[in-house]
C-alpha cells in the first residue's frame, strides 16, 4: 500500500478542489509512491505529534490543519516541515474541503452533540443545522462541555432552544447565516471578540467549545473510515490537546 492510495481514497471522499480558495489541501510533503508503514491522524501537525508519528514507525499524517500555508519563504532546521521532510513522513492536508463535505467537520458535530434532522446549508457548506430541545443555553452549554470535553463560553438569553446550528473550528462568521436559517443557538469552536459582541446585541446564543474540540471529531471519524477501507494499515489518531490551560 502507497501514500498515493489513501491520497486517492480521500480524494474520492471529498475532493480536494472542495477547499476555500484561500486553504491549502491535498498532498504537502512526501513522496506519493513511498509505501505506508502507519497513518496518524491528527488535528495538528505539531512536534509532539511529529514525534509521536516517528516514535511509532508512522510515516503518512493526515492533518486537519496544513503544515503549509500562507507565504513561507524559508525551510529551516528548527521548522516541522523540515523536520517532517527528514524524517521521510509524508503529510497531507484535509481542511476545508473536509469541512465542506456533506459528512464532514460540522457534521460529525452535529451527530455527536445527537441533534437530529441535520442539514447542510445550501450557501455555507460548513454550517450544519439540527434539532434538539433545551431549556436554556446553559443547558446546551453543559451538554457541549459534557460531549466534548471542554469548558465552553457562551452568551446565555435564557430562552428555550430547539434548533441549532453547528460550525466546527472558527465559525463567528456565519452567526448571521445562523440566524437566517431560524436557529436558536450556534455552536463554534471560536469567534472574534466583536462577533460575540455583535451575536449578544441580536440576542443570540453563541457557544465557543473549543478549535480542536469542535474539530477533533471528524478526524476520529475518519480514522474509522480508513480504517474500515484498508484493514491491513496501522491507523492511529493523536489525541493530544493543544497546549492551552485554563485556571479551574
Amino acid at each position: 500500500m502507497k501514500v498515493k492510495d489513501i491520497l486517492e481514497y480521500l480524494n474520492g471522499l471529498s475532493p480536494f478542489e472542495m477547499c476555500e480558495k484561500w486553504d491549502n489541501c491535498g498532498f504537502l510533503i512526501g513522496d506519493k509512491d513511498e509505501k505506508i508503514k502507519g497513518v496518524l491522524l491528527s488535528v495538528d501537525v505539531t512536534e509532539h505529534v511529529l514525534e509521536s508519528a516517528i516514535n511509532d514507525g508512522q510515516n503518512l499524517i493526515i492533518a486537519h490543519h496544513p503544515i503549509i500555508f500562507g507565504s513561507i519563504n524559508s525551510v529551516l532546521s528548527n521548522t516541522i516541515i523540515y523536520k517532517a521532510i527528514k524524517a521521510n513522513v509524508s503529510v497531507i492536508g484535509f481542511h476545508t474541503c473536509y469541512d465542506n463535505y456533506k459528512r464532514g467537520v460540522s457534521y460529525i458535530l452535529a451527530e455527536t452533540l445527537e441533534l437530529t434532522n441535520i442539514t447542510q446549508n445550501a450557501e455555507n457548506l460548513s454550517l450544519f443545522i439540527g434539532e434538539k430541545h433545551f431549556e436554556n443555553a446553559a443547558a446546551l452549554a453543559k451538554e457541549v462541555n459534557k460531549s466534548l470535553n471542554t469548558n465552553a463560553l457562551f452568551i446565555d438569553t435564557k430562552y428555550p432552544i430547539n434548533k441549532v446550528a453547528v460550525c466546527g473550528g472558527s465559525g463567528g462568521d456565519f452567526i448571521d447565516a445562523a440566524l437566517e436559517t431560524g436557529a436558536d443557538a450556534l455552536i463554534t469552536g471560536e469567534c472574534k471578540y466583536h462577533e460575540l459582541l455583535d451575536a449578544y446585541e441580536k440576542n443570540f446564543t453563541v457557544i465557543t467549545a473549543g478549535h480542536f474540540e469542535t474539530e477533533f471529531p471528524a478526524m476520529a471519524n475518519l480514522s474509522s473510515l480508513l480504517s474500515a477501507k484498508f484493514p491491513k494499515i496501522d491507523i492511529k489518531v493523536n489525541s493530544q490537546k493543544p497546549p492551552f490551560k485554563r485556571l479551574k
